[in-house]
């Protein structure tokens, strides 16, 4: 869905652009906020910490602009141009203002960036890897794949949006390779409690059976108690 400048406020859209080195073939979905304007004000990607490996980080980009008003950054790591005819729109959540939701999905974001590998396929095909220990390379298991796509499905969940609903069309022969897999739900474990600093000898207090006269600490004798 083209932006329409004239309309008043912030919206936010799913987008897409093709992926270097996959002759237009692969397809990299990530999430855009527009101002009142019609102007790209930031986007949200899912990248790799290395080329084709490292950690999965999901991130905000600011756009960036000279003073012309073409933006510097339009190309993040190497990326397509931007292609404004197949992006859709996202509503707001329930209650919520599209730059709230744009916070929400930000939070998303930060909740599992960098806490899966990052892998790259160019089919919706599970890849295997060979199991550790396997020498002779004869035993394999599945392992799902992590991308930018992985990451734009999982923040669309989390808030309850059906990701197919907002997919951008794909030409006959394009794939997202990765968007047939969310990232797994991130485990709350409890908040440990804090260790006892066993280096301070705790002072015993009086006991209960102890006269309270006896429980009152002792005043120091002063010159004026001697003459008494």
């Amino acid at each position: 869905m083209p932006v329409n400048a004239t309309q008043p406020g912030w919206r936010i859209y799913s987008a897409q652009r093709s992926v270097p080195f996959t002759v237009g073939r692969g397809q990299h979905n990530y999430l855009v906020l527009v101002d009142p304007s019609g102007r790209v004000h930031a986007e949200i990607h899912g990248t790799s910490g290395q080329p084709f490996g490292g950690k999965l980080r999901i991130e905000e980009t600011k756009a960036q602009y000279d003073k012309q008003g073409t933006r510097t950054n339009a190309n993040p790591d190497g990326l397509g141009d931007e292609d404004r005819s197949n992006w859709v729109e996202i509503p707001p959540i329930d209650g919520k203002t599209p730059r709230e939701t744009w916070v929400a999905m930000k939070v998303i974001a930060a909740k599992y960036t960098e806490k899966y590998e990052y892998f790259f396929a160019p089919s919706d095909e599970t890849p295997k890897t060979p199991r550790l220990g396997d020498t002779e390379g004869q035993l394999y298991e599945t392992m799902p794949r992590y991308n930018s796509n992985s990451a734009w499905r999982t923040i669309l969940e989390d808030l309850d949006y059906d990701y197919r609903d907002f997919h951008p069309k794909e030409g006959i022969f394009q794939v997202s390779p990765g968007d047939g897999h969310r990232l797994p739900p991130i485990k709350r474990t409890p908040p440990r409690r804090p260790a006892r600093d066993r280096s301070v000898t705790p002072q015993p207090g009086p006991r209960r059976d102890e006269p309270k006269q006896n429980q009152r600490r002792q005043r120091s004798l002063g010159p004026g108690d001697l003459l008494r």
